[in-house]
């Protein structure tokens, strides 16, 4: 429900001390006005499913596809998933081509199948159609059908599919693939909001927190976790994951539930990670012939990082070099004053603490060499 039509009973809540969580359908930033306590799976989420779907029908088509999209602004957050789709195809796929419609809500299941069979027809070059979400694709694949457009000729795409679109997915049946937020979990996440706010904590952890997603697709239906009719979550077991975030529920154990959360810790850190922790791309051409100089403290455990340092810069076409930095104040001195002397694009440091080396900070900054340090 947009937030923009009660904003009066709004009002009303705030002035009797009632949160109120939205989920999808506020506008940007209405969570930072005294009305709303938190406006969840909103723009960001939104923008990032589309970029997913944009993501899969690069890599569907071999970055080759031309494809048709069907938006529906009328709701600001969905709308957001066409612009994310937008974004990423135009940073992605330099040889893929976009024509975008708008769609009234009147239009769903009713007049929207034949406008697409129709654009089919004019179009027979089109080789994915998009929707914003999967209830946009309610009566398109009879419709193609119908109009004799077989399913080997195009590729129907949603979001955040029901029962009918996984049906469809899992068969082939036109609808190919379509990303999904995480239905049931979401719902725990108000209640992680609310848990927080109730005992007057900080609410951004579970704010903030970035959403899982998955992408359902004709081509990994054996990793879904359930029957394509069935409702079941992305994340299988969120709850327990819950019940440790609130101390097991009203009934657990102190002992138990601390346990629980230790035990859930060290089965994370037991798999080796697979995201570095970083998903923007630098949005610019990167400079090569930078000189970068290192100084680690000289010991063995930060010694050896520096090989490391100079293989990524070797990927940049730039050269790292490594000054010993020493193990007393003296030398730590000694090694930033021959650096900045020496006046490389940029200077790293490690394991030396910053307090030791004011003076050559300050000859760095004056020189406008930037300067990054870790650990210390």
């Amino acid at each position: 429900i947009p937030s923009v039509v009660v904003t009066e009973e709004l009002e009303c809540l705030a002035a009797k001390g009632i949160p109120m969580i939205f989920q999808s359908t506020a506008p940007r930033g209405v969570e930072n006005t005294d009305l709303v306590l938190a406006n969840i799976y909103d723009h960001g989420p939104q923008w990032i499913s589309g970029t997913h779907n944009a993501n899969w029908v690069i890599a569907d088509s071999g970055g080759t596809a031309n494809i048709v999209y069907y938006d529906f602004s009328a709701v600001e957050t969905v709308h957001e998933v066409s612009l994310g789709f937008e974004d990423e195809i135009s940073k992605n796929c330099p040889n893929c081509t976009v024509e975008k419609f708008d769609v009234a809500a009147e239009d769903i299941g009713t007049n929207l199948p034949a406008r697409v069979a129709s654009y089919m027809r004019a179009n027979p070059d089109t080789s994915h159609i998009v929707f914003a979400f999967s209830d946009l694709a309610i009566g398109v694949p009879g419709a193609l059908s119908d109009a004799g457009i077989g399913s080997d000729e195009v590729r129907l795409i949603g979001a955040n599919p029901g029962p009918g679109n996984r049906v469809n997915i899992a068969a082939g049946n036109y609808e190919f693939a379509a990303v999904s937020f995480p239905k049931y979990e979401s719902q725990w996440r108000v209640l992680d909001i609310l848990a927080r706010h109730f005992t007057g904590n900080d609410i951004s952890p579970s704010v903030d927190a970035p959403y899982p997603f998955f992408m359902y697709s004709n081509t990994n239906v054996d990793n879904w976790g359930g029957a394509p009719e069935d409702e079941w979550a992305i994340v299988p077991d969120y709850k327990s994951q819950y019940l440790a975030l609130w101390g097991g529920g009203v009934s657990a154990d102190p002992a138990a539930a601390g346990l629980a959360r230790a035990q859930a810790v060290m089965a994370e850190l037991a798999e080796l990670p697979s995201s570095i922790g970083i998903t923007e791309p630098v949005p610019s051409a990167i400079p090569t012939g930078k000189r970068i100089v290192a100084i680690p403290i000289n010991v063995p455990s930060a010694v050896e990082l520096i090989g490391f340092l100079k293989e990524g810069a070797a990927e940049l076409g730039w050269e790292a070099e490594q000054v010993s930095g020493g193990t007393s104040p003296e030398e730590f001195k000694a090694a930033f004053s021959q650096v900045c002397n020496d006046e490389p694009d940029a200077v790293f440091s490690l394991g030396i603490p910053s307090v030791v080396v004011t003076e050559e900070l300050e000859c760095l900054a004056a020189k406008g060499i930037p300067m990054i340090f870790q650990s210390t």
